[in-house]
């Protein structure tokens, strides 16, 4: 009877290597590459500390497959994308390098809206105040740039900033800092409160180029684009008239309404008002960046706050001519807002094309360094 026992043991054990042994040897020689790099992915992971590329790439696929919004992924075969970018993306050597990789593959559904953004990458600290991340802080100088075939130029200098105060202006090419390659993070990563030395070109010879000392700060990108708003409500005097002028770098919460109320009340002590929208990132629908200039017909209408002590006006409508300045970074929300304007006929668009990008999008954390913005849902207006 034991050894009975014992010859059944052996044989559900041998029935079980059989088993494994069959269905390893139906593995395509594709899927055991693949296998094989996701182990010594994770065994250097283990080992170095670093981010998990199989793991970030598995949850990427994962969401987008569940949560994008059309359900045919724009005619893209999403299960074939994933098998041929997979192998790509554990081979690369920085989290950076990955996300190009995974972009790559996202830029297949040819959609807005969806982007795998990582620390390096300037739109992760604006994009995570804009959904409420209002301590999101990075270093830097105090510019907003565009890579333009691997050079970064220029497109905005923040009021006040140290980069301001270098005399770095609008359009300049910022070519080394520290005599490294500019990059927008990495130039300044650990190294606030530090003078730099930075060299930049104005024209399109080399001789042009200068060498000038900045420096770095360490700062809240709130405080970054939201102090850059208050500051840039001015007015604007050209060939006898007066017009206000703000910019605005997106469309949620409170600091760019009140930095757009502040303009609405320059905007009544002249002859209208120019809200610049250009790049920067969209927002809300723009509803209540429109509602006080609906008021046409009525005037403006001011709402006093009385207190023991003082009194405070503030006025709430505008029935001044609107200017608003557009671009192609004008998407999502600042698109929305630039259609209402033009739909009710209360203001005039000037400047370029927009993306194109009514939609809107939501954030899904990835690791504790990236995340994904991802399309769920698009907008049609009537």
């Amino acid at each position: 009877m034991r050894q009975f026992k014992i010859v059944m043991t052996i044989s559900v054990c041998l029935c079980f290597c059989i088993i494994n042994l069959h269905a390893e040897s139906q593995e395509s020689p594709e899927d055991k590459k693949i296998k094989q790099q996701e182990g010594l992915v994770a065994e250097q992971t283990q080992t170095k500390g670093k981010f998990n590329p199989a793991d970030c790439f598995g949850k990427v696929w994962q969401i987008i497959n569940e949560e994008f919004w059309d359900l045919n992924f724009n005619g893209l075969d999403w299960k074939d994308a994933g098998k041929r970018y997979r192998p790509k993306a554990l081979m690369v050597k920085d989290h950076e390098s990955f996300a190009v990789i995974v972009n790559q593959m996202l830029a297949e559904l040819k959609t807005s809206h969806t982007y795998y953004y990582t620390k390096w990458d300037p739109d992760y600290y604006i994009i995570q105040v804009v959904f409420g991340k209002r301590d999101s802080h990075r270093n830097g100088i105090g510019v907003v740039t565009k890579n333009i075939d691997g050079r970064h130029y220029v497109i905005a200098v923040l009021k006040s900033s140290s980069a301001e105060k270098a005399g770095i202006v609008l359009g300049d090419w910022l070519v080394e800092v520290e005599g490294q390659p500019f990059h927008p993070i990495r130039a300044f990563e650990n190294k606030a409160g530090q003078e730099l030395e930075i060299i930049i070109q104005r024209g399109t010879a080399e001789a042009t180029r200068q060498k000038l000392k900045v420096i770095s700060v360490d700062r809240k990108e709130e405080d970054w684009l939201g102090n850059d708003s208050y500051a840039s409500v001015k007015t604007i005097e050209y060939k006898g008239h007066r017009f206000a002028y703000v910019r605005l770098w997106w469309l949620r919460g409170m600091t760019m309404k009140y930095a757009l109320e502040d303009g609405i009340y320059r905007a009544n002590e002249t002859e209208g008002i120019i809200i610049d929208i250009r790049d920067g990132v969209g927002g809300d629908y723009g509803y209540e960046f429109i509602a006080p200039f609906q008021q046409y017909g009525l005037g403006e209408i001011t709402v006093e706050s009385i207190y023991r002590d003082r009194r405070e006006k503030v006025i709430t409508g505008c029935d001044k001519p609107v200017v608003v300045l557009i671009n192609g970074g004008s998407r999502s929300g600042k698109e929305a807002l630039a259609y209402f304007f033009k739909k009710t006929g209360r203001g005039v668009l000037v400047g370029e094309r927009t993306a194109g990008y009514t939609a809107g999008g939501n954030k899904r954390q990835i690791s504790e360094d990236s995340f994904l913005y991802l399309l769920c849902w698009l907008y049609e207006s009537y």
